[in-house]
């Protein structure tokens, strides 16, 4: 207790160059003692130890286990004062903060975190987090999605993959497109990515001329249930899809030949999104196999696929109609 009362908690973690830090250890070993012996020391000292917290040193406290042991609303107070007087040293407390304040919903710092995101050059780690833990949190899309305009484009589209889950997709339609000029290599996949997932045309014409330009498939983590299309303007786009997956002469990437079974999976989907749609898509897929049956390797084996595509139309809109009119013949 004599010890405790003598060392100042706010300097027990100091900032070095670039990401280097440095712990006081004493201080570290004296709280280590107070925790495993329970003694009392003065609240202000508790408060004091929030700016030494963090899970990224074992011994050091977290803000939930400094929560349990002094009045609720005072802590409360400092963990927001730490943050909006810039008093934190390192980014792995920053975090520490950003979790309680997140989990606890003390929105009177929220404002002040956002504004890290528009920080120019910022700390994209940091930022990063801010928005991982903003959105776990469940907290307003509003706040951040009014930031939009001022964020990197990395970040944009860090943003963007949140909003996503969350079905923003009227959001991300009207704003992800006009990032693809100003965006990179990676970046243009992405935002083509999302848009797929989104059901925005814009992703599928732009990843066509993506892969026309880099000759490699920009569908090399996703799945063709992404190219859920219900509307038949898509169609020429996912046939030249397909042609791209069985065009050799393209790429001898393997993820460029799986394109081919991804635009199948997307035909079928919108054969079977409506009824006016599959003898559409089906003239498409049987036109495509007897213009390249003798330019492409093993084309005809879509005729299998045909098959499978036309059994799903039956038992989608005939079979289950079927059903209907025996039961309707029954009770009359």
């Amino acid at each position: 207790m004599e010890y405790i009362n003598k060392v100042d908690f706010t300097q027990v973690v100091k900032k070095g160059e670039g990401n280097q830090f440095s712990i006081n250890t004493y201080s570290v070993l004296l709280f280590y003692f107070k925790k495993r012996f329970e003694f009392d020391c003065d609240e202000n000292i508790i408060l004091d130890m929030t700016l030494c917290s963090g899970t990224q040193i074992g011994e050091l406290p977290t803000l939930e286990y400094l929560y349990t042991l002094c009045n609720n609303e005072r802590f409360e107070q400092r963990v927001i004062e730490n943050v909006l007087d810039n008093k934190i040293p390192v980014d792995f407390i920053y975090e520490e903060h950003l979790k309680f304040i997140f989990e606890h919903k003390l929105a009177a710092a929220y404002s002040h975190i956002l504004t890290r995101l528009t920080d120019k050059p910022g700390n994209s780690f940091l930022q990063s987090r801010i928005v991982r833990l903003y959105f776990q949190a469940e907290l307003p899309l509003y706040d951040i999605k009014k930031l939009w305009a001022n964020l990197n484009i990395s970040l944009k589209l860090e943003v963007a993959e949140e909003l996503y889950q969350k079905e923003e997709f009227s959001f991300l339609r009207s704003n992800l497109p006009s990032l693809y000029i100003h965006a990179n290599k990676e970046q243009q996949k992405s935002i083509n990515k999302l848009l797929i997932k989104c059901k925005d045309i814009f992703g599928l014409q732009n990843s066509l001329d993506w892969i026309k330009l880099h000759k490699e498939s920009p569908f090399d983590d996703i799945s063709g249930i992404w190219f859920n299309f219900e509307d038949i303007s898509v169609l020429p786009f996912l046939i030249q899809i397909l042609e791209y997956g069985y065009d050799k002469s393209i790429s001898q990437s393997p993820f460029m030949h799986r394109m081919e079974r991804f635009a199948i999976d997307g035909l079928k989907y919108l054969a079977l999104a409506k009824k006016e749609n599959f003898p559409i898509v089906i003239e498409a897929i049987e036109g495509f196999i007897i213009k390249n049956k003798g330019k492409f390797e093993n084309v005809e084996f879509l005729n299998s696929y045909l098959e499978s595509i036309k059994m799903e139309y039956d038992k989608k809109y005939y079979y289950s109609h079927s059903l209907e009119v025996i039961r309707k013949m029954l009770f009359m």
